[in-house]
Parts: structure tokens; C-alpha cells; sequence
């Protein structure tokens, strides 16, 4: 058995090559084993997903999080869900969409012609703003700066936790205890800030906050710590996943003159005279939705998943034992050439019905799956599309450098470093 050594996704890829579609390793002192095929994670996710808990991988976590829907436990989880559901219900994220395009729009009239943009921090900048104005109704940009601090520190400390850990995530390592404590600080004062002139004003402005501190469940409502928990970890979670994804997607239409020609074609045809696209017109950009599909598959925005199991339990006619580690990622998964074609290669067009009819529930699994599946994830896939259409219809982008960017493999998949493009005006 192989002992687990960074970095993770070269060792998980030089295994897989070696042992195929499961391995056991170990990870300091537990047993661990790594699945790639989609049947078996299905398994760990669906089928047998009782026997298996995600929190235990994420209690450093809980530091800045609390008991948000990404960490707290399954009771917690279950009627915490319950209530934020109706908050990303088609409705709601119907009335996000205005809000959307009107940021997207924004951000490209600050584009100059011929200007170089580090893609990777203008689509944190945007999604940032966005689920801001969609969570708490705040334009946040004198706060900008401060949660851009905390989501770095945030990342800093999860990148410990970018496979899974065992009982030592406890307690927060001492090296880093202050740094965390200033950077949940900062964060706390903006929300509770924002839930305390909410209640004081007890106006319904028709945002996520407002819907949060109606929701019941039983006759019970959160907490303002509940409710900071919540907010936070949707605000987290919210803008740095579909900022990546949309990063990636502009690197890779940069590098490849006839997808990014369909592209821009579908856009005028869909706009017709450059106008913004709204709501009514996702469902037409069906190939702006392709290159979103294509490129999350390339660089899914989280990239792995942790479980640990809670009983004995068989996952690929293995004997997996009670405290055992299961290890899956979308990144190899998403690439395996059972499934894919020339699956290192930016294809937007292989996503036919067909194929995606034939396509193993699990191949392509980028929000995860079974009840913690993302429960944002309508809302990532429709702010993604148009965020696209909104700076695609007036701007191409090109990529100076020839040398292909790094991903960093943290909590989340971004570019190491500036993702820089050189802006071209489609005018």
C-alpha cells in the first residue's frame, strides 16, 4: 500500500495509471483508497451515500464557515437545506439574472481596447459583486478589498485540507491562528453589520438574507449566527468556484480561433445588434453553454471530494472499512478517455444529446452529487452563461504568452498565479 505524498493530483494521477479504477494508500495512520470510475463514485455519493460523511473533512473549516451547508452535520445539513432551497428555486434565480448582466455590463464598459486584464482577479471582482448584490442587496465595493483578504487567507488555510485529514484538523495550527482570527474578524463585522440593519429596517428587499430570516422549519428560524454561517458560506463558495470557471473558460477560448469564432457567431445571432442578453435568452446560447460545459470538465472549479465512512460498507466489490477515507476527482474523472474522446483536448462540441445520454452519470460530476450536491448550482450555471454572452458580444481575448498556465490545485482549481489576456474589441 502506497503512502499518500505531495503533491496530490500527481500522485493520484501516476496511481490511477498504475492500478486502474480504485487504489488503497494511506494518509498519515488511516486507510484510504482513491475511486475513478463513475459507477463506483455514484456509490459513494447515491447509492450507499448513508454510510458516508463529508464534515469530517472540513472542521478547519468551521473556523470561518460554522455550520454552513458545506460543514455542518446531517441533521444540521438536512434542515438547514430545507430552508435556503427556495432561495435558488428557477424564480429567484430568474430575478438574479437582471443583476448579472448589469455587473457583466459593467465590468466590460471598464474595458479598454488593447488593455491587458489578469482574467483570474476581474472574474473574482465580478462574481464577487454579484452574489453580493444577490445575497445581502449591497453594492460591496468599498468592502471589496476586505473579502478579497479573507477569501485568500481562507484558501491559505484550506489548502491543507485539499485532500482529506484525519482528527488533527481539530483545532487551527498555531502558525496560522492569528492571521485567521483577523480575517474571520473582518468578515463577521461585514455580515453581522448587514444582518442587524436588516433587522433593524425589517425591509424585505427581496434578496437571500431576507428570504433566509423568514425561513422556517418546524416552526423555527436561524439565528444570526446561523445565518452568518449560511451567508458566508454561500458568499465563499459562491463567487470563487464560478469566477475559476469562467477564468478558464476565456483562457481557453483564447487559444482556439474556431471555437471562439462559433462562439462569437452565436452571439450575434442570439443579440442581435450587440444588445445584452437577459434571462429568456440562456436557453439559446446553447453553445456558450457547451464551451461553460467543456471547460468545467477541463478545469472543474473544485476539483476533489472527500468521504469517510461511517460503517463497513462495499464500494467496487471492496471491503471498505468503518473509518476509511474515499478520495474521487473530477479533474481525473473528467478525463478519462473511457469517456471522453481526447479528453485532454477543448471540445465544446462533443456535448450532443447524444452523448450526453450515453454518458455515465458520474463521468462529469463538477458540483458533486447525491444530497450535498451544490446546492447553487442552476445559479453558477446561468450567472456563467451570461457573464460569457455579456463581455463576448463586444470583446475577444488573447493570450500574449505562450506558455500554457498552471492550475494550483488548493480547495478550488485556479491559474498559479496572473491569468493575463490582452482585451480586443469585436466593434
Amino acid at each position: 500500500m502506497d503512502n499518500f505524498a505531495f503533491l496530490p493530483i500527481q500522485f493520484y494521477l501516476d496511481k490511477t495509471e498504475k492500478y486502474g479504477d480504485i487504489f488503497a494508500f494511506r494518509i498519515g495512520g488511516q486507510r484510504a483508497y482513491f475511486i475513478k470510475h463513475p459507477d463506483h463514485i455514484k456509490e459513494v455519493l447515491v447509492t450507499k451515500q448513508a454510510n458516508f460523511v463529508k464534515e469530517a473533512f472540513l472542521k478547519r473549516g468551521k473556523f470561518f464557515l460554522g455550520n454552513g451547508l458545506v460543514t455542518s452535520e446531517p441533521e444540521v445539513h438536512r434542515r438547514q437545506r430545507r430552508m435556503i432551497q427556495p432561495g435558488f428555486h428557477h424564480e429567484r434565480i430568474e430575478a438574479c439574472a437582471a443583476t448579472m448582466v448589469e455587473f457583466s455590463e459593467k465590468a466590460s464598459d471598464g474595458i479598454v481596447d488593447g488593455s491587458k486584464i489578469d482574467m483570474s482577479a476581474e472574474m473574482l471582482h465580478l462574481t464577487l459583486r454579484v452574489v453580493a448584490k444577490t445575497l445581502f442587496n449591497a453594492d460591496i465595493e468599498n468592502d471589496a478589498k476586505d473579502f478579497g483578504e479573507v477569501l485568500t487567507t481562507f484558501l491559505d488555510l484550506f489548502n491543507m485540507l485539499v485532500f482529506p485529514m484525519d482528527s488533527s484538523g481539530d483545532s487551527a495550527p498555531d502558525m496560522t491562528a492569528a492571521e485567521i482570527q483577523a480575517a474571520r474578524q473582518k468578515i463577521d463585522n461585514i455580515i453581522y453589520r448587514l444582518i442587524a440593519e436588516r433587522r433593524t429596517s425589517g425591509e424585505d428587499t427581496g434578496d437571500l438574507l431576507s428570504l433566509l430570516m423568514r425561513a422556517t422549519d418546524s416552526g423555527h428560524g436561524m439565528s444570526d449566527e446561523l445565518l452568518r454561517d449560511e451567508m458566508v458560506t454561500i458568499f465563499l463558495a459562491g463567487h470563487e468556484t464560478i469566477a475559476n470557471a469562467l477564468t478558464w473558460s476565456w483562457y481557453l477560448l483564447s487559444q482556439d480561433a474556431e471555437v471562439e469564432a462559433k462562439f462569437h457567431e452565436e452571439l450575434d445571432r442570439v443579440l442581435p445588434g450587440g444588445r445584452a442578453p437577459t434571462i429568456s435568452d440562456v436557453g439559446a446560447l446553447e453553445f456558450t453553454r457547451k464551451v461553460l460545459t467543456e471547460s468545467m470538465r477541463l478545469y472543474p472549479p473544485v476539483w476533489t471530494l472527500g468521504r469517510m465512512a461511517t460503517a463497513d460498507v462495499q464500494i467496487a466489490g471492496r471491503n471498505i472499512s468503518k473509518g476509511s477515507i474515499i478520495v474521487m476527482s473530477q479533474y481525473i474523472t473528467h478525463r478519462d478517455p473511457k469517456n471522453f474522446a481526447d479528453p485532454d483536448k477543448f471540445i465544446p462540441d462533443r456535448w450532443t444529446d447524444e452523448m450526453k445520454e450515453n454518458l455515465p452519470a458520474f463521468a462529469y460530476f463538477p458540483f458533486g452529487g447525491g444530497s450535498r450536491k451544490c446546492i447553487g448550482d442552476q445559479f453558477a450555471w446561468t450567472e456563467g452563461i451570461l457573464v460569457l454572452a455579456s463581455l463576448g458580444r463586444k470583446w475577444r481575448f488573447r493570450r500574449e504568452v505562450k506558455v500554457k498556465p498552471e492550475p494550483l490545485f488548493l480547495l478550488t482549481l485556479r491559474p498559479n498565479g496572473p491569468l493575463d489576456l490582452v482585451a480586443e474589441s469585436r466593434a
